[in-house]
C-alpha cells in the first residue's frame, strides 16, 4: 500500500522507606474499607488525569481465592514521589449510576404474565478517555433473568446499549445521552457492544467497533447453544455534540475486524491515498484499514496480510502502536504496529511487528515462552514492558517480565519475577513516576472465575536504579501540536528528548488509549528546553499525556500530565 505523506479517596501516604530496585515489589491486597469482607480483582484499569487509578472488576471475599457476586468499581490514589505501597491499600466501594446498577430498579411484568429482572455492571466494557480527561465506558455487562408466564425460567447476559462517563475532577459518573446504534439481529431484552472497543480519535470522536450484543442464554437451566450474537458494526459518538452516528452496519462491516477479546483499533499517524486513517486488527490479526465517514460506509479495505503462525494469531494477542519517533532510527516507520503473543489455536511465544510502510509484518522477535493474553506497557525510555500471560495448560506459568528494546534491533531481556503467575484479566498500567502497577489475572489461564486475583504488584524498571532523574519544575498544563512550549527543569545537563504517553486504560491484553510520541528538546540555557511535538492530531490525537523528560542518558524525569490540544 503506498501512502500519502465511592469515592473517599487516600490522598496522603506518609512512608519513610526508600525505593526498591528495580523488579517486582512485594505484593499487595486490594480490599474495601466500607465492607471489610469484600475485595476487589481488577479486570479494568485507567489511569485518571489527577494520578489515581479507576479499576473495574469483580468482588471477592476478603481477599480469598472465592467467587463472590456481582460486580463493582473502586479508584485508588497511587503514593507519590516513588513511595513504595503499604501492606494494604483500602478503597471505598460506590457504583456508577448505571441504568439497572441497583437490585430490584430494573424489573418488568408485562400483561401476559412474564417477569423480567435486569442488572448491568461495567465489567466487560470497553473504555478510554475524551480529550477533557473524562473516563468514556462502553457498554458492559446486562444480566437478565426471566420467569414466563408458564413457569419456565432463563436468563440472557448480553452488552447494554448505552455510555458512561467519570469525569475525575468532580468525581461524578453520569450516563451519556442516547444509546447506541447499532445492534445484530436476533430479539433480546437489551442491545449492546460486550467486549467493545472504544477509540479516540484525531478530531476527537470517539469511534466504537465491534464487541457482542448477545453473550449467553439459558433456558430452564441448561445452555441455549449458539446463542451470542456478534455486533460486528462501527459507529461514531462525538463528546462535541452528542451527536452519534452509524458509520457501517451489521453486515455492511467486514468480519474481519471482529476479536472476541476486544478488536484491536488505532487511529493511524497517516491516511492512506484511499483517504483511510483506521486500523482494526481482528481474531485473524489480518488488518482492515478503514475511515469514519458514514457518506463511505466505512470505506474499509481489508489487506491479505494475516499474522504469521498460529490461526487466529489476534486472539490474546497484546497489540500496541511502537513509539512514534521523528528521527526514525529505530528500524520501523511510523504507525508500526508490534502484537505480543496470542494465539487462540495454539499460543504464541513470539512478538511480530506489522510496518505497513516497511511491507507487512517485517519481523518476528522470540520470546520466553508461550504467552496468551500478556499485557504490555510502553515505557517512557521507549522500550516494551510484557507481563503476564500463560502458555498451554501442560508448561509452566510465566512470572518473569520481559523488556523489548526497539533500540537495540527489539533485543529481549528478562525484567523481574512477579509474586504470583498472571494470565487471563491481567491488567498493566504505567504510572507518572515511570513504575508500572501490574494488577489482577488469573493464576490458571483463561478458566476458573475462582482464580481472579485481588492483588497487585508495583515494577520498578531499571532507569529508577540512578542517583538522580530529571526534575520538571514548569511545563504548560496546556500544550498544542506542532507548537513550540518551554519546560524548565533541574538535576540534568541536558535533554536528549521528551515523551508524550497516553494515560492507560487496559483491559484483555489491550489498552484502548495509550501511546507514546517522541517530542523534539531545544535545549537553550542549563535549566531551559524547548519542546515541539513535529507530529499531527493524527499521531497525537489531542487529550491527556504524560510528559517525560529524558536525560542524555534517557533516564526519564517524573512526568507531569498535561493537555495536548489540537
Amino acid at each position: 500500500m503506498r501512502i500519502s505523506s465511592l469515592f473517599v479517596f487516600i490522598t496522603t501516604w506518609v512512608i519513610s522507606a526508600s525505593v526498591s530496585a528495580a523488579g517486582f515489589s512485594p505484593l499487595t491486597t486490594i480490599k474495601d474499607r466500607a465492607q471489610t469482607n469484600m475485595g476487589l480483582s481488577p479486570a479494568h484499569a485507567t489511569l485518571l488525569p489527577d494520578g489515581r487509578i479507576m479499576f473495574f472488576g469483580l468482588k471477592r471475599q476478603d481477599g480469598s481465592p472465592v467467587a463472590g457476586d456481582g460486580g463493582f468499581e473502586a479508584a485508588l490514589t497511587i503514593p507519590a514521589n516513588l513511595s513504595p505501597f503499604p501492606a494494604t491499600v483500602y478503597l471505598d466501594l460506590e457504583n456508577a449510576p448505571l441504568e439497572c446498577s441497583t437490585p430490584g430498579v430494573c424489573v418488568f411484568t408485562d400483561e401476559a404474565g412474564n417477569f423480567a429482572s435486569v442488572t448491568d455492571i461495567l465489567f466487560c466494557s470497553g473504555h478510554t478517555l475524551l480529550e477533557d480527561g473524562t473516563l468514556f465506558t462502553l457498554s458492559g455487562t446486562r444480566y437478565t433473568g426471566y420467569q414466563l408466564a408458564n413457569g419456565d425460567t432463563g436468563s440472557e447476559m448480553a452488552g447494554f446499549n448505552y455510555n458512561m462517563t467519570y469525569n475525575s475532577g468532580t468525581g461524578l459518573w453520569n450516563r451519556v445521552p442516547g444509546i447506541l446504534l447499532s445492534e445484530g439481529a436476533g430479539p433480546k431484552f437489551g442491545h449492546g457492544r460486550w467486549y467493545g472497543t472504544s477509540t479516540r480519535l484525531y478530531d476527537g470522536r470517539i469511534l466504537l467497533t465491534g464487541g457482542y450484543d448477545v453473550v449467553q442464554k439459558t433456558y430452564k437451566g441448561q445452555p441455549v447453544p449458539m446463542a451470542y450474537e456478534l455486533n460486528v458494526s462501527t459507529e461514531i459518538y462525538d463528546p462535541a455534540t452528542g451527536n452519534r452516528e452509524l458509520i457501517s452496519a451489521v453486515g455492511a462491516t467486514p468480519q474481519a475486524i471482529f476479536n472476541p477479546d476486544y478488536s484491536h483499533v488505532f487511529q493511524l499517524p497517516w491516511p492512506t491515498d484511499s483517504g483511510q486513517d483506521i486500523v482494526i486488527l481482528g481474531e485473524a490479526a489480518k488488518p482492515v484499514v478503514m475511515q469514519a465517514d458514514a457518506s463511505l460506509n466505512g470505506n474499509f479495505t481489508e489487506i491479505d496480510l494475516p499474522r504469521p503462525g498460529a490461526v487466529n494469531g489476534g486472539n490474546g494477542a497484546s497489540t500496541i502502536m511502537l513509539p512514534l519517533r521523528y528521527d526514525q532510527s529505530w528500524n520501523y516507520q511510523p504507525g508500526a504496529l508490534m502484537m505480543i503473543g496470542g494465539g487462540n489455536d495454539g499460543q504464541l511465544s513470539s512478538a511480530d511487528i506489522l510496518d505497513f510502510i516497511g511491507g507487512g509484518w517485517t519481523q518476528r522477535i522470540s520470546l520466553d515462552t508461550e504467552r496468551h493474553h500478556p499485557s504490555t506497557t510502553i515505557l517512557p525510555d521507549g522500550k516494551i514492558f510484557v507481563v503476564g500471560g500463560h502458555p498451554k495448560a501442560a508448561l509452566p506459568k510465566p512470572q518473569n517480565a520481559l523488556l523489548i528494546d526497539p533500540a537495540q534491533n527489539f533485543s529481549v531481556v528478562s525484567t523481574g519475577q512477579m509474586a504470583t503467575p498472571r494470565g487471563y484479566h491481567t491488567v498493566s498500567v504505567l504510572l507518572p513516576d515511570g513504575r508500572v502497577l501490574v494488577a489482577g489475572g488469573r493464576t490458571g489461564g483463561v478458566s476458573g472465575a475462582n482464580d481472579e486475583q485481588p492483588t497487585m504488584e508495583i515494577y520498578s524498571p531499571p532507569y529508577l536504579d540512578v542517583p538522580t532523574r530529571p526534575v520538571i519544575d514548569y511545563v504548560p498544563d496546556v500544550i498544542k501540536n506542532q507548537q513550540a512550549f518551554p519546560v524548565l527543569y533541574h538535576d540534568a545537563s541536558s535533554i536528549s528528548e521528551m515523551v508524550l504517553i497516553g494515560l492507560g486504560s487496559m483491559t484483555h491484553s489491550f489498552d484502548q488509549n495509550t501511546r507514546s510520541i517522541q517530542v523534539y528538546a531545544h535545549n537553550t540555557e542549563p535549566g531551559v528546553v524547548w519542546g515541539i511535538n513535529f507530529f499531527d492530531n493524527r499521531a497525537t490525537p489531542p487529550g491527556m499525556y504524560m510528559l517525560f523528560l529524558l536525560d542524555e542518558n534517557r533516564i526519564p524525569s517524573v512526568a507531569k500530565i498535561v493537555q495536548v490540544t489540537r
